[in-house]
């Protein structure tokens, strides 16, 4: 995502005067430093988005009350959407929201990367936006990491994944890994492209034979928006999957 300056002031339009009395319906906090703003809403309460998707908000001093203009209006900024915001069982992110199927609950908050648990599946699921990367070389690393596990006699499936929801088919891989408890588990990962954005997610759990279907049943759970998180990929597939062989810890580790 192409972070905007905190600080860069936005001109307040006519709806956004409208809708000031509203802005107590809704708050955001920045994970990363902790500050709290006033977002800015409509006439619902609903929060408004600037063009390119990052959140707007009320401009206060350092007691906390809003700025106004030369003519008191009070003033908005644009600020970067870092992290999630959480209602009930509704999580969004810059790119994405997402209606959590039951048993799941949000779990840790990040820039481009969620979590997730489903405690009666033991389930774990994190969403993650890859920087740089390409899709073709996240393939030529996923296929690197097929034949090493494949060696250490893993079962690893590779196969084209009708993704619910996204702009344009991606990759399952799937396999069965037996832990040093001798208990077996699960993992189901999917990367694929949306708004040009490559997202990797992928759940683990104790195997069971419906571990595709609640992988499916949460991805059906998620609607994209059309934001950009990165700028544009400049790697080539090689230097993609050096990258990823570098960044990512691989399941059987």
């Amino acid at each position: 995502m192409t972070k905007k300056c905190i600080a860069a002031l936005a001109a307040l339009t006519v709806l956004f005067l409208c809708c000031f009395g509203a802005c107590n319906k809704g708050t955001y906090k920045n994970p990363a430093t902790d500050q709290k703003y006033q977002l800015v809403t409509d006439e619902n309460g609903d929060k408004i988005l600037s063009d390119s998707g990052e959140l707007l908000v009320y401009v206060t001093d350092e007691n906390g009350k809003a700025v106004t203009n030369e003519n008191g209006e009070p003033e908005t900024a644009e600020q970067g959407f870092i992290g999630q915001l959480v209602d009930g069982n509704v999580v969004e992110d810059f790119g994405y929201i997402v209606t959590l199927p039951s048993g799941w609950k949000f779990a840790e908050s990040g820039d481009a990367s969620t979590k997730f648990t489903n405690a009666s599946r033991q389930a774990e699921l994190e969403i993650s936006v890859k920087d740089n990367m390409t899709y073709d070389g996240y393939y030529e690393y996923s296929l690197k990491i097929k034949e090493e596990l494949e060696k250490e006699g893993i079962t690893v499936a590779l196969d084209e994944y009708d993704v619910p929801n996204a702009d344009a088919k991606g990759t399952l891989m799937t396999m069965r890994i037996t832990g040093e408890d001798g208990k077996e588990m699960t993992v189901c990962d999917a990367f694929f492209i949306n708004s040009e954005n490559l997202y990797d997610i992928r759940m683990t759990l104790p195997s069971t034979d419906s571990a595709e279907a609640l992988f499916t049943e949460f991805l059906s759970a998620i609607s994209y928006k059309p934001y950009r998180y990165f700028e544009e990929v400049t790697t080539t597939a090689d230097d993609t999957a050096e990258a990823a062989s570098e960044t990512e810890s691989t399941t059987a580790a």
